[in-house]
């Protein structure tokens, strides 16, 4: 079960990579038709962390920059003595770098059954699972990531941006051969986007997994996953990748 988790974990991570950006005119005034799009707004997310125990921190979401082969910061914050903190998910340009276009083949296998569609089609995508945990604000130590995490394991909660309102929806069927006459597996969409960032769950099963938008649930809480035996985690929270 683990195995396979980590496997749809990575699939969502190579689909939802990710716009056509709607071009305005700087002319034209803003609009209060709810119907037409407007810019989408940052996204505060935070709270205390579950574990965490008596020293402060920082918080990033980071990308590479193959360019000079060092990090890029996209949000930083600092996390109390308490384990409280309040980041800022960015929007626009700054996101630049972290968008893909959507592409039903970037997550299906070339022999997979695959019905998965996207309106529109140009849609642009980024996805965050997990942010980096830093002893100071002049640390280069990753000392592990920190993730919203829900108390049913079945279930995986990531932040999605989109550059514009969308569903993306359908299935990949993955088919195995085996002695045993082999199976198969099938992981579903059923994203429907709002421009900006969106809650999207995975939730793993046996045979078939779906991937959604819908509401975190209340049980969920900010976990921190120590690279070693931190004692930012206590030991009942203690977990390994």
């Amino acid at each position: 079960m683990k195995q396979r988790r980590v496997a749809l974990d990575l699939a969502i991570s190579l689909m939802l990579m990710l716009s056509l950006a709607a071009c305005k005119s700087g002319t034209t005034p803003p609009s209060t038709d709810p119907s037409i799009p407007t810019s989408p707004s940052p996204k505060e997310i935070g709270g205390t962390i579950g574990g965490w125990i008596g020293e402060e921190g920082i918080v990033r979401w980071k990308t590479y920059n193959p360019d000079n082969g060092e990090d890029i910061v996209l949000a930083e914050a600092p996390i109390s003595a308490e384990g409280n903190f309040s980041l800022t998910l960015p929007v626009g340009k700054v996101l630049d770098r972290e968008l893909f276009p959507f592409e039903p083949g970037t997550f299906c296998g070339p022999d997979a059954l695959n019905t998965i569609e996207a309106t529109p089609s140009l849609i642009k995508l980024t996805i965050t699972e997990g942010f980096s945990v830093y002893a100071s604000a002049d640390s280069d130590e990753d000392l592990g990531r920190l993730r919203f995490e829900s108390p049913d394991p079945s279930k995986s909660l990531s932040y999605l941006y989109a550059t514009s309102d969308a569903t993306i929806t359908g299935e990949c069927v993955e088919v195995s051969a085996g002695s045993g006459g082999g199976g198969s597996s099938t992981l579903r969409f059923d994203l429907d986007l709002k421009a900006g960032w969106n809650e999207v769950v995975l939730t793993s099963a046996e045979t078939a997994s779906t991937v959604a938008t819908e509401s975190f649930p209340d049980t969920a809480r900010w976990t921190y996953f120590g690279f070693d035996d931190s004692p930012r985690l206590s030991l009942d929270r203690l977990r390994f990748f």
